[in-house]
């Protein structure tokens, strides 16, 4: 310290003390001085910050203060730099082992001067740097033993390597846990690693094994760590990097060979060694931290392992979907351990079943490139576990509430593992057939007898839990589905395994009492009964005439269950359902003979008239049925709506039948007039002239069929006139024209004589006097005849 005093010049003596003031002593109750207030002192203003010095200013006094400090790091730099070129250095001046020696001797004279300095407070600074320069002459000690005197009697590098980093990490080792330094623990670190993998080289390791030499290291740091409870960033990440270095490596060795570089047989074998010491990484480590959720993550790795071992050993492709079944098979057997440990890790435990499940999908192209029976064995393993999953699976699902830790699972996801059991199972059938070589049509015989056995399922799960029958029903159209053969082949084998599920539906249907049992039975029979009239080669109007003649029973049978509102407090399957039975018959029927007629006239050269086929015929027949079923319905319901529609499909009906009985266009407007006629006598009663919306319908009702006839009499006259050189007044059209127009007089004056209107009589005598005036040409008579018999007309 006096040193460093006289380098820095001699400082100023501290000023003496300021003496303190004698307080005046208080004074006593009774004074003056007692009873008179004296205000306090006020506070110090507070100190002014010194005035800050310039850069220059503070690194010169910096360096001045540290001068000795300075100059003792630079020098030991130099030291080691010159340590350096001494042994890197080939003069031939000093024989090789006087200059192992000599560094030998001034590496551990600045060790002993490190370790002895620290004992005087006066040079205990200087110690950790001599210290450290012995620390880093270590490792050149045996640099220079290898290259004066090991390598002329041909001992390895290698060896000397190992011998050296182990003797380092050993010293470094030793001075971090004397407490010479946190820092040695870095080059202590290094050491060891060059001290691994310097061994490997030794020990004649192969290269191609590197990937798990490494990740044993980590194996084994990691045990240590856990054992000393040591685990922190500054552990956890030398150890994570290692570890993915080493899972890299190996990978890419495994991908080298994959590219046909054929690494040897027993070098395919390191990529599972990797995996499976990875995973005892991350399983001891997860029981040093426990933490329960690393135990998806040793799952996962052993799968791996698994897979690495089946690439190894070159089994066939079939076998890569053993392992993750047989994870889930495990994680299922050992749920009663882990069920309880975390909400977390049950939901991961059950994601991974789903991923385990889907894996043989995944591989569905190398299944069906490999061995059927092995195709057929996965998947039929991945259906029983699925079930199983599916029936174990009743609290701490994957979609359950964090909050929640007894929560039941939702229907849906149960569900939705059952559909990927059920899929697996229809992919194992196939498989099946495919290795018993059944093709079609006999192949859809086995998804016959799986439909059968999901019918019986519903008919037994429904009545306990309504939810089951959405899951189950569709589970039976698809194995219905994939049943059927080419639908352009084999017909008769369509409409039996059509037929079988429409039978299993009308049995459920009895039992269950659902009605869209019946509704999808009823749909299948129709489907089954026109395969079967395709694969008989009977003509397809029969068929739209055989639907047309069930659906009117069946609509009659379903009379009393048949609503037309909003469901409100009634099931909407039974309204939906009975609708679609009531009218999805008939129009099926309708469907049926369009499409016949489009065959039978569509198709050239031989195009034919329609209305002479008895398709044509069958066609307005099937949709003929509709008009009394919607005035029924209409009428039943007391709503006049709908007879619009009915009478639109009555008028359209009759026009399209017309021409098939080769009848005159006009007789079609005669037999309008009638019918209107009689309809207007009928509504007579329900006719009234108001503003509402029935009053409004009844009255078109009463007139549209009047007005249609005039509209189609005067189409065929229309058509007549432009045959050639006619006179109008002598064709039938003309006076039907005008007679069914003079039909509006009557009414008119009828409905004003009913309603005691004079108004409307005006427009009955005008309708009245212009039709007797067309019809006055036809009979031939003078014009002065028409004026005399409207005179009379007028007087009377």
């Amino acid at each position: 310290m006096r040193r460093r005093d006289e380098l820095l010049g001699a400082r100023p003596d501290p000023a003496p003390a300021a003496e303190p003031v004698a307080e005046p002593p208080p004074a006593p109750p009774d004074s003056v001085e007692a009873r008179v207030f004296v205000p306090p002192d006020p506070p110090p203003p507070p100190p002014r910050p010194p005035p800050s010095r310039p850069p220059a200013a503070a690194i010169g006094e910096w360096a001045a203060r540290r001068q000795a400090d300075i100059l003792l790091y630079l020098g030991a730099f130099l030291l080691v730099i010159s340590a350096l070129i001494f042994a890197s250095s080939r003069d031939e001046t000093i024989v090789g082992g006087w200059r192992v020696l000599i560094l030998a001797g001034y590496t551990a004279a600045f060790i002993a001067a490190g370790l002895l300095l620290r004992r005087w407070p006066r040079v205990r600074e200087a110690g950790p740097v001599f210290l450290a320069i012995g620390a880093l002459l270590t490792p050149l000690n045996f640099l220079l033993l290898h290259n004066e005197v090991l390598g002329d009697h041909e001992v390895s590098g290698a060896v000397v390597w190992f011998a050296a980093s182990a003797y380092s990490t050993a010293f470094y080792s030793f001075l971090f846990a004397r407490g010479h330094g946190r820092l040695y623990a870095l080059p202590a670190a290094i050491a060891l690693l060059n001290a691994w993998g310097s061994f490997a080289i030794a020990a004649g390791w192969p290269i191609e094994w590197s990937g798990a030499w490494w990740m044993g290291f980590a194996l084994a740091a990691g045990i240590a760590f856990s054992t000393a409870r040591r685990w922190s960033v500054v552990t956890v990440v030398p150890v994570t990097v290692i570890a993915v270095l080493a899972l890299l490596f190996s990978n890419l060795i495994a991908a080298y060979d994959a590219f046909d570089h054929d690494v040897g047989a027993e070098h395919r074998w390191e990529l599972p060694v990797t995996y499976a010491l990875l995973a005892a990484l991350v399983a001891v480590a997860g029981w040093s931290v426990r933490q329960a959720f690393v135990l998806l993550a040793v799952v996962v790795l052993a799968v791996l392992t698994a897979l690495a071992a089946v690439w190894a050993a070159e089994l066939p492709a079939q076998w890569y979907s053993a392992p993750p079944l047989a994870a889930v098979a495990l994680l299922l057997l050992t749920r009663h351990l882990w069920s309880d440990w975390s909400p977390q890790l049950s939901r991961g435990a059950w994601l991974l079943m789903a991923a385990g499940l889907l894996w043989p999908f995944l591989l569905s192209q190398v299944h069906l490139d490999g061995n059927s029976w092995g195709a057929a064995t996965a998947f039929l393993a991945a259906a029983v576990l699925a079930a199983a999953v599916a029936w174990r699976n009743t609290g701490d699902g994957v979609f359950a509430p964090d909050w929640d830790r007894r929560s039941t699972t939702s229907a849906l996801e149960r569900a939705g593992f059952g559909w990927v059991g059920f899929g697996a199972l229809m992919v194992a059938i196939g498989f099946t057939q495919r290795a018993l070589e059944v093709d079609a049509p006999d192949a859809g015989w086995a998804f016959a007898a799986l439909g059968a056995a999901v019918s019986a399922s519903l008919v037994y799960a429904t009545p306990r839990a309504p939810a089951l029958f959405w899951v189950v029903l569709p589970a039976l159209l698809l194995v219905t589905y994939i049943s059927l053969p080419d639908p352009d082949h084999y017909h008769g084998h369509t409409a039996i395994l059509l037929a079988v599920p429409s039978a299993h539906l009308l049995v459920a249907f009895a039992l269950v009492r659902r009605w869209s049992l019946a509704a999808v039975a009823t749909a299948l029979g129709m489907l089954a009964l026109a395969a079967l009239w395709e694969a008989q080669a009977w003509r397809w109007w029969q068929l739209a005439a055989l639907y047309a003649a069930g659906a009117i029973p069946l609509f009659g049978v379903l009379t009393p269950l048949r609503r037309y509102r909003w469901p409100d407090g009634e099931e909407p399957e039974l309204l939906a359902s009975v609708q679609a039975l009531s009218w999805l018959p008939l129009a099926a029927a309708v469907a049926a003979a369009f499409a016949a007629l489009d065959d039978r006239v569509g198709d050239p050269p031989t195009v034919i008239e329609a209305a002479s086929t008895v398709e044509y015929r069958t066609l307005v027949l099937t949709v003929l049925p509709f008009a009394p079923l919607v005035a029924f319905e209409a009428r039943r319901f007391r709503r006049w709506e709908p007879t619009v529609l009915a009478l639109v499909v009555l008028l359209g009906s009759a026009a399209a039948l017309w021409p098939v009985f080769d009848w005159p266009a006009w007789t079609l407007a005669a037999a309008y007039a009638a019918g209107g006629a009689g309809g207007f006598a009928a509504l007579t009663r329900w006719r009234r002239y108001a503003e509402d919306r029935a009053a409004l319908v009844v009255q078109a009702l009463s007139w549209l069929t009047p007005a249609v006839a005039v509209l189609t009499a005067w189409i065929a006259l229309v058509a007549r006139l432009g045959e050639g050189d006619v006179q109008a007044p002598g064709t039938a059209e003309y006076q039907t024209f005008v007679l069914v127009a003079l039909l509006f007089a009557p009414l008119i004056t009828y409905e004003a004589w009913r309603f005691r209107r004079a108004e409307p009589t005006v427009l009955a005598l005008v309708v009245l006097l212009g039709c007797v005036a067309a019809l006055w040409p036809t009979f031939d008579w003078p014009a002065w005849t028409l004026a005399a018999a409207y005179a009379a007309g007028g007087a009377g």
